[in-house]
């Protein structure tokens, strides 16, 4: 079982019930066994969009997906959500990212690992630390 570390953001009016759905779809997963969820943290809309603001949260989970096949399982629950991809970094029900795994770096044409700006991004590093805390693991803040 691989060890990973998955953002999770909405700038949907209802952020925190689709984060909380998205999660929660996690758990009902048979591939995804979800050890920690971290706190939603509200966030200002990034990179200059003109939309609501953000919520953020992350969860410590283990697979025995490769990573791929994680990253296909997190866009089904995202399809699930009602997300579309029609603006890039434009309004969504539910962002689901793969931040970190526990052992490995990687660059497939779906995910790149550690993900690109997490450690720059404090909407996304500090969520994904309070979830790597409560799994207990250990999580740099850098690579």
């Amino acid at each position: 079982m691989s060890k990973y570390l998955v953002g999770l953001g909405s700038s949907h009016p209802m952020a925190m019930d689709y984060i909380q759905r998205a999660i929660l779809q996690m758990y009902v997963s048979k591939f995804i066994n979800v050890k920690a969820t971290a706190s939603m943290y509200p966030n200002p809309p990034a990179f200059g969009m003109t939309q609501y603001g953000f919520v953020n949260s992350a969860v410590a989970i283990e697979t025995s997906l490769p990573t791929d096949g994680l990253w296909f399982v997190l866009h089904a629950i995202e399809y699930k959500l009602g997300r579309l991809r029609i603006l890039k970094n434009g309004p969504r029900t539910i962002d689901l990212d793969i931040l970190w795994c526990a052992n490995y770096h990687l660059s497939t044409p779906y995910v790149i690992l550690p993900h690109p700006g997490l450690f720059e991004r404090s909407f996304a590093l500090n969520p994904a630390k309070e979830a790597a805390k409560k799994a207990g693991w250990a999580f740099k803040a850098r690579h």
